[in-house]
């Protein structure tokens, strides 16, 4: 608790101190960084970007497919309506079939012309397996929207360490390449005195590699400035000038130390719980699938549909041939009910047609399904469902545990790093007044510049030491956010809702 607060109170000291680090030989805070606007555009630019990110593409579509998954277990609910057409002739014909009526292969059986089917199917109760399929769905769904969330909070902390990163390196250039403007004029002098007798050869030389020592530094940080800001550029697109708008907008908004989430909040602990949840619905399904289920079925068929005359129509018989569309027909016309066959005005006896003509029918039925025995597959998956259910909840646990620990070790090294740079602005004060006093030396006396040399050395050392913590303390904090799922909203970069 007592490095708690000492910690918190020397982040106070730093941010009511700024004048400390205003110092003449001190690099200053960039611009980007100690503004407190931003400029919207390079944020609105970054939102873009990332939102067009192949990685950042992959996880809406994943969020997408979650919803299609929804849609299509509630499309279960909704009457299903199928219609087939066949057509055909008969080729070799040796059956005694006949219709209900008596009617030798009649437009039912002979096999001939355009028959039509239309099927009108409709779910009533299946013990609740469709409601576990659209469960595990919606679980799923709220898994990819936690993913996608994390996909962005991953996405914005890789280019915000990047542009943290070049800005730092573009720090330490300018950093060295001041340095090594003092040190060069030391080191002239240096010279100087050698070529007028007044100091050794070893003297100089020790003096000139301090300079090789200054300008190997400055050239290591000009190569990495450019690695690092080329491979900003081909991972995001992040320009030069956009990443000190996005090192100065995080550093605008950011807290000093970001709050610590628990384990059982965090983005990651609630996509595993979703996971969960979505397990116990495929295993509900499971069990669903080995009860019974009841369909209600309504067809409606048609035969010889593509002929103009319908079956049934009473035709007259014209002398001894009877017409064809009646041979084979035997079922009493009586009409009148008097027992004897009906007749025309004509007086010519009336049957029923039975040939080229079309039929049609509608049934209704309920259709009860039940599996007996599956050779134990479904017992199989349930299983397996079960594992994997366990093996779930295992890494919960385990998560909850590692991110606690994360968590208090990113603010503990966050607070420890606080605490450092009060200590090294001492160290840079201390260094600061002894350089002071062997200038002044040096200037009335001619002191040993070859120790002013060495100051200098270790004075630029330890302020591109203060340089690197000021941005390894940023880093850390954007790890911590980043942890969090807070990062996306510190700095007001939201991708809203999902476009499908």
């Amino acid at each position: 608790m007592r490095l708690i607060v000492s910690s918190v109170l020397c982040a106070s000291f730093l941010l009511s101190a700024p004048s400390l680090m205003a110092a003449e030989d001190i690099p200053a805070l960039p611009e980007t960084i100690a503004q407190a606007e931003v400029m919207p555009p390079h944020i609105v630019d970054l939102q873009r970007k990332l939102r067009d990110h192949p990685s950042q593409q992959r996880s809406e579509q994943r969020v997408c497919e979650a919803k299609w998954g929804i849609m299509l277990g509630k499309s279960n609910y909704y009457p299903r309506l199928d219609a087939s057409l066949s057509g055909g002739t008969k080729w070799v014909d040796q059956t005694t079939r006949a219709d209900e009526f008596g009617g030798a292969n009649s437009s039912e059986f002979d096999g001939k012309g355009l028959n039509a089917t239309l099927s009108l199917r409709q779910h009533i109760y299946d013990w609740g397996r469709n409601a576990s399929i659209i469960s595990g769905h919606r679980e799923d769904r709220f898994a990819a929207q936690i993913e996608r969330s994390s996909t962005l909070e991953e996405q914005l902390g890789k280019s915000a360490r990047m542009a943290l990163d070049y800005v730092l390196q573009t720090l330490l250039v300018e950093h060295y390449t001041k340095s090594q403007t003092i040190i060069d004029r030391d080191v002239e002098s240096m010279q100087q005195r050698f070529k007028a007798g007044a100091a050794r050869l070893a003297e100089m030389r020790y003096a000139r590699l301090i300079g090789l020592e200054i300008e190997s530094r400055l050239t290591q940080a000009q190569r990495q400035s450019a690695l690092v800001g080329q491979e900003m550029k081909t991972e995001f697109g992040i320009l030069p000038e956009q990443a000190k708008a996005i090192v100065a907008s995080f550093e605008s908004r950011r807290p000093d130390v970001p709050t610590m989430m628990a384990g059982e909040a965090s983005p990651r602990a609630q996509l595993l719980r979703h996971n969960i949840k979505r397990v116990i619905s495929e295993d509900k399904r499971l069990r669903a699938e080995r009860l019974p289920s009841l369909t209600g079925v309504v067809t409606a068929r048609g035969w010889d549909v593509g002929q103009k005359n319908r079956c049934n129509d009473p035709i007259p018989a014209y002398g001894a041939s009877l017409h064809e569309d009646i041979q084979g027909s035997n079922r009493l016309v009586d009409r009148d009910g008097d027992g004897a066959r009906d007749r025309d005005a004509d007086g010519n006896p009336l049957y029923y047609r039975v040939q080229n003509c079309s039929t049609y029918e509608v049934t209704g039925a309920i259709e009860f399904s039940m599996p007996l025995y599956d050779g134990g597959a479904n017992a199989a998956q349930r299983g397996g469902i079960s594992a994997q259910r366990m093996g779930l909840e295992a890494e919960l646990a385990a998560y909850q545990r590692s991110h606690n620990a994360e968590s208090r070790r990113l603010q503990d090294q966050l607070l420890d790093e606080m605490t450092q740079l009060v200590e090294r602005r001492e160290q840079l004060e201390q260094l600061e007044t002894q350089i002071a006093s062997e200038r002044l030396l040096s200037t009335r006396t001619r002191g040993n510049l070859l120790e002013l040399l060495a100051l200098e050395q270790k004075l630029a050392d330890v302020q591109a030491q203060y340089i690197s913590l000021q941005f390894r303390s940023e880093d850390t904090r954007i790890h911590a956010l980043q942890l969090a799922g807070q990062l996306a909203e510190t700095l007001d970069i939201s991708l809203g809702v999902s476009g499908c």
